[in-house]
């Protein structure tokens, strides 16, 4: 029995199939999420989240705004930086700036994002972010608890780039000179951990969790 023409058959049909598999890249999903903040008279602030790259590692967002009722213009046709926040500065108060946002990719450019607007006024400026959510405290050790939280849905119009961490044991916060106890842990993830190992038991740590936020560029 003659196997070769159906060992070449096979041999086709698994480079086929490798080929389809290689090019099953598209183009990225849709940013979402995304919010616009007039931080100051004429500078606002863009974030929005990563969409799923489409098998294909996102190397960029293009970003559109109009003025008014205006058509849109471009912004900035590729960031060429992964980061999910823009700030557009040179801006006239009173002004409604609209804005939508696209991710790129080697394969293309995805769809737009929704549309979101924001009003720079003579009085606008940035605020505290909110607070984190979502604080639990697991005991990992006999010396360690690990903690857990979400970030704020509400960062104030800026980037947040670090939390800051008080705790107690039993019923009042440590004190050393004065200061209550507090660490600050630097992370720019939106789910957010942080171990705190060398404890002394038995006793009770209580925590609580605070944002710092700074200007982007």
């Amino acid at each position: 029995m003659n196997l070769l023409p159906a060992l070449l058959l096979s041999s086709v049909l698994i480079l086929v199939s490798l080929h389809a598999e290689v090019n099953a890249a598209t183009v990225p999903d849709a940013p979402s999420g995304l919010t616009v903040t007039a931080v100051s008279p004429t500078q606002i602030n863009l974030f929005w989240s990563t969409p799923n790259d489409g098998q294909s590692s996102i190397t960029g967002y293009k970003i559109e705004y109009r003025v008014g009722s205006g058509s849109y213009s471009v912004l900035v046709s590729n960031t060429a930086s992964t980061s999910t926040t823009y700030s557009h500065t040179g801006l006239t108060s009173d002004q409604t700036y609209t804005y939508h946002v696209y991710a790129i990719n080697s394969i293309g450019t995805s769809a737009s994002s929704s549309e979101v607007s924001a009003t720079p006024t003579s009085t606008s400026s940035g605020t505290n972010p909110g607070s984190p959510t979502g604080l639990t405290a697991v005991p990992a050790s006999p010396t360690q608890v690990n903690l857990s939280w979400n970030a704020p849905s509400n960062n104030g119009g800026y980037q947040i780039t670090g939390y800051r961490i008080e705790y107690r044991v039993g019923s009042s916060f440590l004190h050393h000179s004065g200061v209550k106890h507090w660490k600050f842990v630097n992370n720019l993830f939106a789910y957010w951990t942080y171990h705190r190992p060398s404890l002394h038991l038995p006793c009770i740590h209580n925590y609580l969790i605070w944002n710092q936020r700074a200007a982007i560029d």
